[in-house]
């Protein structure tokens, strides 16, 4: 026996896109959201018509591609993006891979120019599990400022940038006139984050 419900299903929202992907691998026009649920999907642009009601929201995007079940609560989709054109360190499996990229992107820049490393990397991800040194980044650069970001929180420089810190020149992402809050260590040229 089939049960009817009390009142028809309606939607609190009807989206209407170009493309809506589902994590099945499918593809619709449609979507019903219902409370915080997605209740409905359909191929067909109109195919959810019939559920939408007074009350329901329709927004009609011909030109928006929807990626329901994607949940991220901190991303930084600007520095995600950015890190596209830096130095892709996030790559390298030791600290010889990481100041080899920097190396390799030294030669390849004008003389002087600044070295800028992805965020998205992290020393648990090297095989010796910690930072590179200020000897380390010196010797892969020694002519270059290098600014080895590791997220929004922490900095490995060589010496180069910290003379070009000192000096008032400051680098593509550090604020202007960048002073850090503390000395850097010699061992680690460690640069906490400035904030003004």
């Amino acid at each position: 026996m089939t049960r009817e419900p009390a009142e028809p299903l309606r939607l609190d929202y009807l989206i209407r896109a170009g493309a809506i992907h589902s994590m099945t691998g499918e593809t619709y026009r449609s979507l019903g959201v219902r409370s915080a649920e997605i209740v409905a999907v359909s191929a067909d642009l109109n195919g959810l018509d019939d559920l939408a009601g007074g009350g329901t929201a329709v927004v009609e995007a011909g030109d928006l591609t929807l990626l329901p079940a994607f949940a991220d609560s901190h991303e930084h989709l600007m520095e995600a993006s950015r890190n596209t054109l830096l130095v892709p360190v996030d790559k390298a499996r030791s600290v010889a891979e990481f100041t080899g990229m920097v190396a390799d992107a030294a030669r390849d820049a004008a003389p002087g120019e600044w070295i800028v490393t992805s965020m998205g990397w992290h020393e648990s991800n090297l095989a010796e599990n910690r930072l590179p040194s200020l000897a380390e980044l010196d010797g892969a650069a020694p002519d270059h400022p290098v600014l080895a970001r590791r997220g929004g929180h922490l900095a490995v420089v060589n010496s180069a940038a910290l003379r070009r810190s000192r000096s008032g020149q400051t680098g593509p992402s550090w604020p202007r006139p960048w002073e850090p809050a503390r000395p850097p260590t010699r061992r680690w040229g460690w640069a906490p984050s400035a904030k003004r």
